[in-house]
């Protein structure tokens, strides 16, 4: 790279990093290549140190000013841009905490991936494709950890109903991949099977157990949506705008399927080829076909280098996991040489849209998938590294959208009016899914409205339209990729036709664009005509909110809570606030979180913060500091490294997320609690202490009219007790009851099963002679760990 030493030394240590740590998803375009020895890590950890590694480049990238030099503008938009893709996987979507999908494609997803490349399965391969399924338990293990307590129930009954066969299918798909592995990784494939096969089921049984507690889909909203858009896609337009683009396209996907019909009439479907390999011998045809029309026409270069898109009948090894992503191989940087390849399925009527129309006319798909091979074979040669590893889903699937269009108005299915009539469907579906991704991702339906749009407009079943529909919820801005990516090339066409009039080179134009289209069509702007008007309308669309309000309201906040200002904090916090934490996994109330402020006053003296760092991102801002302060009781020094997420709607708190590291202690650090009752500061003690891992609760009563209310209200305060010292209701492991003679002991314990019934404590209960207190029938006790122990 030239122009900056220091932007060319942050871009290589980004990219580095990037390639271990980008997670999989169902896209078949960002597959990459993994470091030897790699595997996923999602544990919280994990997560917060690449956090601080990405905050160290987002820092030193911005000392570099903007240039007018596109030689560093270029590249410094681009790393600015990739790091807040990073922002916006890791701190606004946060799919590692919310969706299990998430890691179905960190687990069997990974698997799938490996089967992908053309055998032979030599010893490296094999060997790789078991590490692989060895990731499976321990990465199912991190799951849970992170889903738990924030999960979303849409995005877990998606994940439930597509993995509903997935134990049988990985270990069918293992079972007969077996004879094209190395003869020495056998065994230990199948081993490795059954084991994540068995890890699978047990995670599948926690999450259908799970489900009904876990929260409703939460769109990303306004503000965080306009991050994507404008900081990560560089996109020129408001949400407005691109509503506004995609109702027009689809007016003009409709106008042409009328004008279509009354030029051909109903399209006629023909008989599928009898065989996968007759469609792909036909496909092979009908490549050279469409590479000849592009030369042809002066369209598009078809070097000799470049290799070829191939139909090839899907292995029966992958045919178990095809729901796991597109089944191609698009190869990579590293295997240049070789042929591009999409697996078809076995022909027939009742194929899905996508491959019946591919099965009736090869070029259909040859002129979308296919022009996604040739691109990102292009661009792989790149001689940049960061443009051959960027990844932007609306200059590829735009670029690709807008190639059908092309291929179509240039004639290449004059003798194809079924063909014509399924690009145009093609186009009215991509302007519906804008419609759908934008709007649910402002919040304006939800994922049952979007599933009812899908139904009524496309259409499709309900069933499937609600899958959809839940997929853009868990991603959104891909839905809109196409066609925004499609209006911007086209828009760069003809504004560099205009500058060049007749000097102006179809192919070469195509060209550069194929050459280089991982990156932000806006950047290619600036590339290719100089001209940065895209860029800026992103900038100005992305300043609505600026990051010093963020900031201050941040510092209110850490005041509020380390001064202990209980009045304040009743302000800031939201009615509805949950405020989490990694040490115990329980979300707390308004109401539970301000007395837990009340604990920390309480017991920590000069509690302040230092090191203090905020990261402002889209709805609210993620903190760091180092907690400090004095144990009131025992004098001991406190320090505790913290990071949290905390989620700004409307000036007010609605949601904290906050990690510290077990080794050091927790916030709040308190291991004495007492409710003010009264009899702990005439008796000297308090109503729970902690030590270590175990909690013991004292001796507690309560007012009540019969033995069940007192016992009731007993265990109430106790679990309250329990809760404040880092523990929880599932973490209690012994209660006692002491029992008056007057008390019914029947109405004591139908108390104790309606607290702890499906924890099930060991549990004594006596009778004694009297309580102190007038009126008291019952005193509990209450022994637990503290969650996580």
């Amino acid at each position: 790279m030239k122009g900056h030493p220091v932007l060319a030394e942050l871009t290589e240590r980004f990219w580095a990093w990037r390639l271990a740590t980008t997670p999989r998803s169902r896209d078949d375009i960002p597959r990459v290549v993994r470091p030897s020895g790699w595997r996923p890590e999602w544990d919280a950890l994990t997560v917060e140190e690449d956090l601080r590694f990405l905050a160290g480049i987002e820092s030193a990238l911005a000392d570099i000013a903007p240039s007018e030099d596109p030689a560093v503008e270029v590249p410094r938009r681009l790393l600015a841009s990739a790091t807040a893709r990073v922002r916006w996987e890791l701190e606004v979507v946060r799919s590692w905490r919310r969706d299990p999908w998430f890691y179905l494609d960190q687990t069997v997803g990974h698997v799938y991936d490996a089967l992908l490349p053309p055998g032979p399965f030599d010893a490296a391969r094999s060997a790789d494709l078991v590490e692989r399924l060895r990731w499976i338990p321990g990465t199912l293990d991190t799951a849970r950890d992170n889903l738990d307590g924030t999960a979303t129930r849409e995005f877990a009954e998606l994940a439930l109903a597509d993995s509903a066969d997935v134990c049988d299918q990985l270990r069918t798909a293992v079972v007969l991949l077996l004879p094209h592995l190395d003869p020495a990784a056998r065994d230990a494939a199948a081993t490795a099977a059954e084991e994540a096969a068995d890890a699978l089921a047990g995670w599948r049984a926690w999450l259908t157990e799970g489900l009904p507690g876990f929260a409703p889909h939460r769109p990303v909203g306004p503000e965080a949506f306009g991050f994507f858009l404008h900081r990560v896609a560089l996109l020129p337009w408001s949400t407005a705008e691109i509503l506004a683009l995609a109702a027009q396209e689809r007016d003009r996907a409709e106008a042409f399927e009328l004008f279509e019909r009354a030029r051909s009439g109903p399209p006629e479907w023909p008989p599928p080829p009898a065989s996968a390999q007759e469609q792909s011998a036909a496909e092979r045809a009908a490549e050279l076909e469409v590479r000849a029309f592009y030369e042809a026409r002066g369209l598009l270069s078809q070097p000799p280098e470049l290799r070829h898109y191939r139909n090839l009948p899907r292995p029966d090894y992958l045919e178990p996991l095809r729901w796991l992503g597109v089944s191609d191989d698009l190869t990579d940087e590293h295997r240049l040489d070789q042929d591009g390849v999409s697996y078809v399925p076995v022909p027939g009527p009742d194929l899905p849209y996508f491959y019946r129309a591919n099965a009736a006319d090869p070029r259909a798909g040859i002129i979308h998938e296919g022009v996604h091979y040739q691109q990102l074979a292009l661009t792989w040669r790149h001689p940049d590294p960061a443009h051959r590893r960027f990844y932007d889903s609306v200059p590829n699937e735009g670029i690709a959208f807008y190639n059908e269009e092309m291929t179509l108005q240039a004639g290449l299915f004059a003798d194809a009016p079924l063909t014509r009539a399924i690009v145009y469907n093609f186009m009215r579906l991509r302007a519906i899914r804008v419609e759908v991704d934008v709007r649910l991702a402002l919040g304006e339906i939800d994922i049952d409205g979007a599933a009812r749009m899908l139904h009524e407009l496309v259409p499709v079943d309900l069933d499937t339209a609600r899958e959809e529909a839940a997929f853009f919820a868990a991603t959104p801005g891909q839905g809109l990729s196409y066609q925004v990516g499609k209006v911007q090339v086209t828009r760069l066409l003809a504004d560099a036709a205009r500058r060049d009039r007749d000097g102006f080179d179809l192919r070469a134009f195509h060209d550069a664009l194929w050459s280089d289209g991982n990156i932000p069509l806006a950047v290619q702007r600036l590339q290719l005509l100089g001209d940065a008007s895209e860029l800026d309308k992103a900038d100005a669309l992305a300043d609505g909110v600026t990051a010093g309000d963020m900031r201050a309201f941040a510092a209110e906040l850490l005041d509020a809570i380390t001064s202990g200002d209980v009045a304040r904090l009743d302000r800031l916090y939201a009615d509805d606030i949950r405020v989490w934490h990694n040490y115990d996994r329980i979300d707390r109330d308004k109401a539970e979180s301000l007395d837990a402020i009340r604990l920390i006053d309480a017991g920590i003296e000069d509690f302040h913060a230092t090191d203090v760092r905020v990261d402002p991102v889209p709805g609210g801002y993620v903190q760091r500091c180092v907690y400090r302060g004095r144990d009131r009781d025992e004098g001991a020094e406190m320090a505790v490294d913290a990071m949290m997420r905390v989620e700004v709607r409307d000036g007010r708190v609605t949601r904290i997320e906050e990690y510290t590291d077990p080794a050091q202690g927790s916030v709040p650090s308190v291991s004495r609690f007492k409710d003010g009752s009264g009899w702990e500061e005439q008796a000297g003690y308090s109503r729970a202490a902690r030590e270590g891992d175990l909690i013991a609760v004292s001796g507690t009563t309560a007012d009540g009219p019969d033995a069940y209310t007192q016992t009731l209200e007993a265990l109430r305060r106790g679990v309250a007790a329990v809760e404040a010292l880092g523990g929880s209701r599932t973490t209690v492991f012994r209660t006692r009851l002491l029992l008056t003679p007057d008390a019914d002991w029947e109405q004591a314990a139908r108390a104790h099963a309606e607290v702890f019934g499906d924890v099930a404590p060991a549990n004594s209960t006596y009778v004694v002679g009297a309580l102190i207190g007038d009126g008291f029938l019952v005193e509990v006790e209450i022994d637990a760990k503290a969650a996580g122990a």
